[in-house]
């Protein structure tokens, strides 16, 4: 599937920037016809990606640090973990998450390697080591910190386009009775909701667990639980111990893997017509805009977020249409979205300004957003929500 030129997603530009060369590579999506894993192929250098103020902070998600607190106590009491265990997370954010296991007495560590966000943790109090996670890194883990119990990647996995080596890190890391458990947007939800913004250079795979079995099994591991979560727009969280493990397994990977040979995720066809429902909701899209600027309604929308910047570039929604975003994170507030270059308030603009329509870019958090600008509803503003289903509240 292609989705055209779109520039670094999370690369967001200072004013000085905007008269500048930015890079737009061309957005394609492959499925590859021996293990069925969707993936981007023309990968760029993940320095280029996560070293340059990376801009996303889950402390600003106010879901987000509800959904992993919860699950930080459910991990803990379902594995009796205690004070001689170690919780590492990688792609650990600015530590909320192992947060969660820390109030709870669990020693923890993170892996986080973008430089400004890995900071913040370390000025939490969250032990934090700023580099990537690769086989070589994880030799003086263990030989500083010895073996972690659990290993933890949200939102994070779908990052790692080596995918051997982090395997290969994940057996030399992990205890022979840990639990390495991840949480990524779950293909099935992606192609039937039609959340084809969730593809971008970050995210280099895209999960179904048929071809997670196949990776797995290839180091000696297997995948003994899942759980849909609805964050994101619907998510898995996947449990992964090593063959031999006592971990009892569940019936939850052999129902899902069911259920994606029954949608037929191991043909082309749901993946072609993936294709053609974006195209539709393309043109649906951009019409309804159109039609609300030739009203002279005001438009502004709400989430800056590397997902978002893929709506904006594939739809070509610039300022032509968006007087401007907002977002409750300081850090992109001022600056302008790659490629469409859309300036970035604060949420307290919105009520300031009263624009007729909020596009909430951001969909994902839609209750969050809509809960936060109760004031902007009340005085007759309406949200423009545009995935799953595109409608006006």
């Amino acid at each position: 599937m292609a989705l055209g030129k779109v520039a670094f997603v999370s690369s967001f530009l200072k004013k000085e920037q905007l008269n500048q060369f930015e890079q737009k590579p061309d957005l394609n999506i492959y499925v590859c016809t021996n293990c069925w894993l969707a993936q981007v192929i023309d990968v760029p250098d993940p320095t280029e990606l996560f070293l340059n103020n990376y801009p996303y902070f889950t402390s600003f998600i106010s879901t987000m640090v509800t959904h992993f607190n919860k699950l930080a106590k459910e991990i803990t009491g379902r594995f009796s973990l205690n004070k001689s265990h170690l919780v590492v997370d990688i792609g650990s954010n600015d530590g909320v998450f192992l947060n969660g296991f820390k109030k709870l007495g669990v020693p923890v560590l993170g892996i986080e390697p973008a430089p400004n966000i890995a900071s913040v943790a370390v000025a939490n109090n969250i032990d934090t080591l700023n580099i990537f996670f690769t086989q070589e890194t994880t030799k003086k883990i263990r030989k500083e910190r010895g073996r972690a119990k659990i290993i933890l990647s949200t939102n994070t996995f779908a990052h790692i386009d080596n995918l051997d080596d982090f395997c290969l890190g994940l057996e030399n890391l992990l205890d022979d009775d840990g639990v390495f458990i991840f949480e990524n947007p779950y293909l099935v939800d992606t192609l039937l909701n039609n959340e084809f913004d969730t593809m971008y250079y970050d995210h280099v795979s895209y999960y179904a667990i048929s071809p997670l079995t196949v990776l797995f099994k290839r180091f000696n591991m297997e995948i003994f639980d899942v759980q849909r979560t609805p964050v994101h727009g619907g998510s898995i969280l996947v449990f992964v111990k090593k063959v031999g493990s006592k971990i009892p397994s569940t019936k939850a990977p052999k129902e899902l893997i069911n259920l994606e040979q029954k949608l037929e995720l191991n043909t082309l066809k749901p993946y072609y017509e993936f294709a053609k429902i974006v195209e539709v909701f393309k043109g649906k899209f951009t019409s309804l805009l159109r039609g609300l600027k030739n009203k002279d309604k005001r438009i502004a929308g709400y989430g800056a977020s590397a997902r978002g910047n893929v709506l904006l570039s594939y739809c070509q929604i610039g300022v032509e249409t968006l007087d401007y975003m907002v977002d409750k994170s300081t850090f992109k507030q001022g600056l302008y979205t790659p490629a469409t270059h859309i300036p970035i308030f604060a949420p307290g603009k919105v009520l300031e300004d009263m624009p007729d329509y909020l596009l909430i870019v951001a969909w994902n958090f839609a209750d969050e957003i809509i809960k936060q600008q109760w004031e902007y509803r009340k005085r007759g503003g309406k949200f423009i929500i545009p995935i799953p289903e595109l409608k006006i509240i």
